[in-house]
């Protein structure tokens, strides 16, 4: 081999080492462009995401400053904003919107008193089968008794429901329910199920339909499907009252011939309407990101500033 084509030898690797160097380096870039692209993404969705959550805290203030003025006969009628038995408000913010779902606690049954007849329907409606909701709805009952006439051991309560051994009391927070034999967490928080077209439609559970206060009628406008359901009504008979109070509060006008009896419990149209549980959906106003927070509040409290108190907060929907 002469010098020359040594030469040309040398040139080629040369040439080709560089194109090997430059197709490494370009998917190095290619990479890190993309893995900066992606972090700039999740940082910008972080902050959307922190922007939603403080819209929809913002709503859920607004709307109960509203609600407990009306509650407390303050502020006149055109700032109001909240008629008693309403479940629907929409705000609109800077930068977006928010809409709050409104349930007073007068639409639902004390968890202390409620009968176990009248408990086991509603597991049903929940989704349970009757045998088990009969079964869960007993050893309820029995708890609440033992609690009442001190005949349990606290060896029993130490291995089910511990706060009730401790305190001596009844219920003191509806997620001790989740200790009783036979509940699940979708009998409690509630589930999704196929419908007759095979759409999912949501079942609520014992934790939108239970209350640790209030022992009075079940007012119509906040009660769940499952009352209406517990109370013997048929379904296109519910459909028809969830339609007509989502367009607004429902009085004995409109149902003159609403009636419930002999099913262990009354209905109402009012109700002491002092604590509701809240859920707020804000969405932004590039309509990228939604988020949803919830809360329960209490009203009738002369001694706070702001007339209510949050007993509860949610981060996500539940």
């Amino acid at each position: 081999m002469t010098l020359r084509d040594r030469a040309k030898n040398c040139r080629g690797s040369a040439l080709l080492t560089v194109m090997w160097f430059s197709a490494a380096f370009s998917m190095i870039a290619f990479s890190l462009s993309t893995t900066v692209r992606t972090e700039l993404d999740r940082a910008a969705l972080n902050v959307d995401s922190t922007r939603a959550y403080f819209l929809a805290q913002g709503a859920i203030e607004i709307a109960t400053k509203r609600m407990m003025d009306v509650e407390s006969n303050q502020g006149s009628l055109s700032m109001r904003g909240f008629t008693r038995g309403q479940r629907l408000m929409t705000l609109m913010l800077p930068g977006g919107s928010a809409t709050v779902q409104i349930t007073g606690d007068s639409g639902k049954f004390n968890i202390r008193n409620i009968k176990p007849e009248v408990l086991a329907r509603l597991l049903v409606a929940s989704g349970a089968d009757v045998s088990r909701a009969v079964s869960i709805a007993s050893e309820i009952d029995r708890l609440r008794r033992a609690s009442r006439q001190g005949v349990y051991t606290s060896g029993e309560f130490l291995t089910r429901i511990p706060s009730l051994s401790l305190s001596g009391a009844s219920f003191q927070q509806l997620e001790e329910l989740l200790a009783v034999p036979g509940m699940t967490p979708g009998l409690f928080y509630g589930s999704f199920v196929s419908d007759r077209n095979n759409n999912l439609v949501r079942l609520e559970g014992l934790f939108h339909q239970l209350t640790m206060y209030g022992a009075g009628s079940i007012n119509v406008n906040y009660a769940s499907p499952a009352t209406f359901e517990a109370a013997g009504f048929l379904p296109e008979e519910v459909d028809r009252i969830l339609r007509m109070r989502m367009a607004h509060p429902i009085s004995r006008q409109d149902l003159p011939n609403f009636e419930v009896s002999g099913q262990g419990f009354q209905m109402a149209f009012t109700g002491n309407e002092s604590r509701f549980t809240l859920w707020a959906t804000a969405q932004l106003a590039n309509g990228h990101t939604r988020r949803t927070v919830g809360a329960k509040v209490s009203g009738a409290l002369p001694r706070s500033p702001l007339g209510f108190r949050t007993v509860r907060w949610f981060d996500t929907p539940i």
